[in-house]
């Protein structure tokens, strides 16, 4: 009973951890491409960072 409930409980937690690092990674990734992007603009107008 309890001991179940508890692993079920950890594993659940664990998943839900899981799933907010991969979204935050995306975030992170998808802000790093955005940032990539601005600095190819500003160098293909011939303008360096």
């Amino acid at each position: 009973g309890l001991e179940w409930t508890f692993r079920g409980g950890f594993e659940i937690a664990c998943s839900n951890a899981r799933a907010r690092n991969v979204k935050h990674t995306l975030k992170v990734n998808n802000n790093r491409t955005r940032d990539l992007t601005r600095f190819g603009e500003l160098e293909s107008k011939g303008i360096s960072a």
